[in-house]
């Protein structure tokens, strides 16, 4: 985990930007390598089912936190409290996406559907959960289109984006 203070505007915008502009632009601090550590990680949360229960419960947590603690505690506590929860199942998630496949990610991970009704996360960590499943979807359904089409190679870049587009 890595905390950044004092970050100039361009840090600040690559680090909204996708995970190659982030490593581009917006490392400045030393690059650590990370592979084999985090591969363990992954391969003992798989094998033990550990990573939706605890991304499931990340997920939860910030709203436990906001509507159960909020009385009795300071206000700034509880923002505090929430944004590190926050920031942790977001990061978690990262994990989750980058390092496990696609076909493993939307199998292990709930349907969006039965993530809002029955596991009771927010819309929008909802949708966060479900982005990567809904990047396989569109990508299975293009590659069938590009494989049913004998004449694939010879259309134009527009064509191909429009197919894109229809998965």
């Amino acid at each position: 985990v890595e905390a950044y203070e004092e970050m100039t505007p361009e840090q600040l915008e690559a680090m909204s930007g996708g995970e190659l502009l982030r490593q581009e632009a917006g490392n400045f601090m030393q690059v650590k390598n990370t592979r084999k550590s985090s591969q363990r990680l992954k391969e003992c949360l798989m094998e033990m089912n550990l990573a939706v229960p605890l991304v499931l419960l990340m997920a939860q947590q910030g709203s436990c936190v906001v509507y159960q603690e909020t009385e009795k505690d300071h206000l700034k506590l509880v923002g505090k409290l929430f944004d590190q929860c926050h920031d942790t199942l977001v990061q978690f998630a990262s994990f989750l996406a980058t390092n496990l496949s696609q076909d493993d990610y939307a199998k292990s991970m709930p349907p969006l559907p039965q993530l809002l009704s029955e596991f009771y996360v927010n819309p929008d960590i909802a949708f966060c959960l479900a982005r990567p499943m809904f990047n396989h979807q569109i990508s299975t359904q293009f590659e069938e289109i590009r494989k049913a089409d004998k004449h694939w190679k010879g259309k134009t870049t527009q064509e191909k984006q429009l197919k894109h587009a229809e998965a």
